[in-house]
């Protein structure tokens, strides 16, 4: 097929993929080479830097959970003080109620 190409000095689309994807042009490109050191570190060190990125989003994730946790909860107990406040306040104003109806009623004896 590739003399066919080089006498005819013309290439259409299929022969171009077949003397790129042919056999003999497979055999004579060397064998890639091995991964070196440096490679399988940087490959390592970007996946271990992936892994610590994600659970680095992941803490900032919790952590924000944990914020609006704390916010809810300081919220929550400060309704709790109003509300306490606001029965004390009920309490003591029922409280002096009674104490004026009682005194009403013992007058008007």
């Amino acid at each position: 097929n590739t003399s066919d190409i080089t006498q005819s000095n013309t290439c259409t689309g299929d022969d171009y993929r077949d003397l790129l994807l042919g056999q003999s042009f497979k055999s004579s490109l060397p064998p890639p080479p091995p991964p070196t050191t440096a490679t399988l570190c940087a490959t390592t060190t970007e996946g271990r830097l992936e892994q610590y990125l994600d659970a680095e989003h992941d803490a900032v994730r919790e952590l924000r959970t944990e914020q609006e946790v704390v916010e809810l909860r300081r919220q929550v107990q400060e309704e709790r003080a109003g509300r306490d406040a606001a029965v004390s306040c009920l309490k003591r104003a029922q409280a002096a109620l009674r104490k004026e109806q009682f005194r009403e009623a013992t007058m008007s004896t």
